[in-house]
């Protein structure tokens, strides 16, 4: 990728966020896929996608986040001090590295979503990413436009048909996928697996009152249109969520986040090495998927994306 493919307002961002993939790295794979005690409220789960454990950790771990922190004012340092507790993140991982690269998770999916530009193929150059990740940006778009969000299970049906296309090809990456570096196949079947789990969990946090986060998440939504976290990062790309109910709103904003803070997080390889200026070199790790998921999760909700 060179610096003149990227002709959006958002070069900066993105290249912030191909920085998370420098920084963060994994203690131990096995952190990830020993966590099956924790409940998880997700009913969104495609047995036939290869890479559902990546969903499905993603909405365990927000089940559990506010089981160790205060739900209502947590930090960045809470933030970090659990990826370290729960061996999410190596020790090596100053808390400065972990607070300057966070802040950024999630902005470039948004942007994506809201672009009439395809800001994936000039980040990627990659006729097959932009074809795949256009047809999930394709169906937010669609929800704005009719200002309607869909429920769970219709999402669900809608990325389904998406994930058996990308399985039908079989080229995405077999055996123990904790334990290797997986290809860009891998890497969209784990972003479609996050997509239906973490909108699954951002449906319920807007509706269910019981949910945790529903009272945090309310918090967010209400501050589009006014001078609040979400102003300074979406400008003028404000109007197209000003416009739509804040269900919409809700999993427009959220789950593009988890889907981009996934994305560049999971460029890592586990040895925190990073592949450069180019993510599709084939460093995709599973464990940096998760906890760049989760993590963007965790900082939208606290702070918006103006934080």
């Amino acid at each position: 990728m060179t610096k003149n493919k990227i002709n959006s307002l958002i070069t900066i961002v993105v290249i912030a966020i191909i920085g998370i993939g420098l920084f963060i790295s994994c203690k131990d794979d096995n952190s990830f896929s020993e966590g099956k005690n924790i409940s998880s409220k997700s009913n969104s789960t495609n047995n036939q996608n290869p890479f559902e454990i990546v969903g499905i950790t993603h909405n365990e771990i927000l089940n559990d986040f506010p089981n160790n922190v205060s739900i209502d004012n947590y930090t960045v340092n809470d933030i970090y001090e659990y990826n370290l507790n729960k061996g999410y993140i190596n020790n090596s991982i100053s808390y400065d590295t972990f607070y300057s690269q966070i802040i950024n998770g999630g902005q470039f999916m948004l942007n994506y979503i809201l672009s009439e530009e395809d800001l994936m193929y000039n980040l990627t150059n990659d006729q097959e990413v932009s074809y795949y990740m256009g047809k999930v940006k394709a169906i937010f778009v669609e929800m704005i436009n009719e200002n309607k969000e869909m429920t769970p299970e219709e999402f669900s049906e809608r990325i389904n048909l998406i994930e058996d296309e990308l399985i039908a090809l079989d080229l995405h990456d077999k055996g123990d996928i904790f334990d290797k570096e997986l290809n860009k196949y891998s890497m969209l079947l784990s972003s479609l697996s996050t997509a239906r789990h973490s909108y699954s969990f951002w449906y319920d946090a807007y509706y269910n009152k019981e949910n945790p986060w529903h009272n945090l998440l309310l918090s967010r939504v209400n501050n589009v249109g006014a001078k609040g976290p979400f102003w300074d990062f979406l400008c003028d790309a404000a109007d197209a969520l000003l416009a739509v109910g804040k269900a919409v709103v809700a999993v427009v904003a959220f789950v593009p986040a988890d889907i981009g803070g996934g994305l560049y997080y999971g460029f890592t390889g586990c040895s925190g090495s990073g592949t450069g200026n180019d993510p599709y070199q084939g460093n995709f790790s599973i464990p940096g998927m998760i906890t760049g998921g989760w993590n963007t999760s965790c900082g939208v909700a606290r702070w918006g994306f103006g934080y």
